[in-house]
């Protein structure tokens, strides 16, 4: 389907809905079309060529992907390194205790909790 399918649904639309039989439902075989479509091209622009309320197709949809009769959707593996995070070591003692804490910055903000409730 493409533009022609689109001008040929838009002209079935017209005329159902000059049908008082259909003034409320459209034949499912045009809503069959119209789902066919939104795949090939996107819910906006039928939604804007059929004159139709894009929350009322999605609706019609009934929770399926507009994405119908697309193409297969293929995913990549991307890497991201992981980010540079300021080191910190922190040495405490006391008397004859001693404690060393090594690690990311965001342990600091643990350790503050951990000394407040003290």
């Amino acid at each position: 389907m493409s533009q022609k399918s689109l001008e040929a649904i838009a002209s079935k639309l017209n005329e159902v809905r000059q049908n008082p039989k259909y003034k409320k439902n459209f034949p499912k075989s045009i809503w069959e079309d119209i789902f066919e479509l939104i795949g090939e091209l996107s819910l906006p622009k039928v939604c804007e060529q059929l004159k139709l309320e894009p929350g009322y197709v999605l609706k019609k949809l009934g929770g399926q992907s507009p994405l119908i009769n697309s193409k297969e959707v293929k995913f990549q593996e991307v890497f991201i390194p992981p980010q540079e995070e300021g080191k910190v070591v922190i040495e405490l003692f006391h008397s004859k205790l001693r404690a060393r804490v090594e690690g990311p910055i965001s342990c600091i903000r643990v350790l503050k909790d951990l000394l407040e409730e003290g």
